[in-house]
């Protein structure tokens, strides 16, 4: 309920996400929908990886990352998060990956 907040009285911190490959148990698609809820709804995008590690591929999901914080019309409703991106409407359901 303090997401409206977000940027006017404080920075929403999420927690970190992850795009390594190695030392987690996360599957692919569970840290896409971790980074994609992070970028969606935090006010500062964390990972504990080590970027110097990326190869290009995971620089690249880390650029997409980032510049996913600039969607547009981000809300939560009927357990689907809908918003704009680069002009595109996206709707994802809300809760663990399948």
């Amino acid at each position: 309920y303090r997401r409206q907040l977000n940027g006017r009285a404080f920075l929403n911190d999420p927690d970190v996400f992850f795009l390594r490959d190695d030392n987690i148990k996360l599957t692919g698609k569970e840290k896409e929908y971790l980074a994609t809820v992070n970028a969606l709804f935090g006010g500062i995008l964390l990972t504990s990886d080590n970027p110097g590690n990326y190869s290009q591929d995971k620089i690249d999901q880390f650029n997409y990352y980032r510049h996913l914080r600039d969607a547009r019309n981000v809300e939560l409703v009927d357990e689907k998060i809908r918003y704009e991106f680069e002009g595109v409407e996206y709707t994802i359901p809300f809760g663990k990956p399948e």
